[in-house]
């Protein structure tokens, strides 16, 4: 059992990793850009840069309703409600789900690559 709960940390931290390759390539390509700036209240990696300015930011991660920029919520209700988020990464069903609504990504004139066709709504 001990052996368990110390492994649990080692487990949380490599997803956090690959959560942040993932947001870094799905922002890197929406923006067109190999450095995107994020406002955040979670810690970001390279090619991700934090910014704690909303007129610095590209995009927000999570719900900021004061800055009118780009939104990638962590829930897809919020994806509903926030009429600023472009995007969502979510877990139903015990599995990771990626939605990117095309109209909204139009809305701030970001351009939809080939590669995320699959997740596009």
């Amino acid at each position: 059992m001990k052996k368990f709960i110390l492994l649990i940390p080692i487990l949380l931290f490599s997803f956090n990793k690959y959560e942040n390759e993932l947001f870094s390539y799905i922002l890197s390509k929406i923006f067109n850009k190999k450095i995107v700036y994020v406002l955040s209240k979670q810690k970001v990696n390279y090619p991700l840069i934090n910014v704690y300015d909303c007129k610095k930011a590209d995009i927000v991660l999570g719900n900021y309703n004061k800055c009118n920029k780009p939104h990638f919520v962590f829930s897809y209700k919020n994806l509903i409600h926030n009429k600023k988020a472009i995007g969502a990464f979510y877990w139903a069903k015990g599995r990771p789900q990626i939605l990117l609504l095309k109209n909204r990504l139009k809305e701030f004139n970001l351009s939809i690559p080939k590669e995320l066709d699959e997740y596009i709504y």
